[in-house]
């Protein structure tokens, strides 16, 4: 629906209290944007997420006040957006917290009860398949180990056979990878 009758209509069946002219300047807003909003771009999915999440690759002591600002103002519009958008961005940020400094499994258990009554149907499901292999994933969210040096190993080995299949045997696999060159 583009215009902003219709769109009253519709959201005053969906329990909308307020009037229609509330609805129409709302609409007006958006067709004539501001001088800020239209010198500034919409973001990237990854950036709007990394903006959810409260980090991202820029420090935030180099960003300068009207892109703080204008990050800021997206973040509250995306929560006012959709409830489940606070939520997830509340448990989002609970995970992080978890999985950095503190390796806690009482509080990644917490976290994991939390994320399954949560009102987000997308998220619970998530904590379905969490739960699948929970021990393996208890594991990850509290251990100090990673095994990203083998899967990095693994990884160059399949490249490698990728790269000769059906042109050598296995004598030939091995010289490649024990004398890299």
């Amino acid at each position: 629906m583009r215009n902003a009758t219709g769109r009253w209509r519709e959201l005053r069946e969906r329990g909308f209290a307020g009037g229609r002219s509330t609805v129409t300047a709302a609409f007006v807003g958006l067709r004539s944007p501001s001088t800020t909003a239209a010198s500034t771009a919409v973001p990237s999915a990854r950036r709007a997420r990394g903006w959810l999440l409260g980090w991202s690759r820029q420090p935030e002591r180099e960003e300068d006040a009207q892109t703080r600002n204008y990050r800021l103002h997206f973040v509250a519009a995306l929560c006012r957006v959709d409830a489940g958008i606070t939520e997830a961005r509340r448990l989002g940020r609970e995970l992080l917290g978890i999985l950095s400094p503190h390796h806690d499994a009482a509080m990644f258990d917490r976290w994991l009860a939390q994320l399954r009554g949560c009102a987000v149907p997308e998220l619970r499901r998530f904590a379905t398949g969490l739960l699948i292999d929970h021990d393996a994933e208890r594991a990850a969210a509290v251990m100090h180990w990673s095994s990203g040096q083998v899967e990095g190993q693994i990884n160059q080995l399949k490249l490698l056979k990728r790269q000769m299949y059906g042109r050598a045997k296995l004598d030939l696999l091995r010289i490649r990878v024990l004398h890299p060159s």
